[in-house]
């Protein structure tokens, strides 16, 4: 079965009403990017806590894996997190 990749929105969202097991409907592992982590954190509260709880269970962190194309892209202003969430 695939995993599911999620944007800040979506986990945001959810963590806020605290219904983040609805991510994790029909798949065995949602995944965040690192990036979208990044930008969670900067903005601390409840729902950043009920993600920090998930992780490492069903919720897992990746990360692009050719760092050389993340960067390129980067450069080139696309934004990190929508980056990152092109190919983990």
């Amino acid at each position: 079965m695939n995993p599911r990749i999620v944007d800040t929105s979506v986990i945001v969202f959810l963590a806020k009403l605290d219904r983040l097991e609805l991510l994790w409907l029909g798949v065995e592992e949602v995944l965040v990017p690192a990036a979208v982590l990044e930008e969670l954190r900067i903005r601390r509260d409840e729902g950043t806590d009920r993600v920090e709880r998930h992780l490492g269970t069903w919720l897992k962190e990746c990360r692009l894996v050719h760092n050389d194309l993340l960067q390129l892209l980067s450069d080139l202003g696309l934004d990190r997190k929508i980056v990152e969430g092109i190919g983990p």
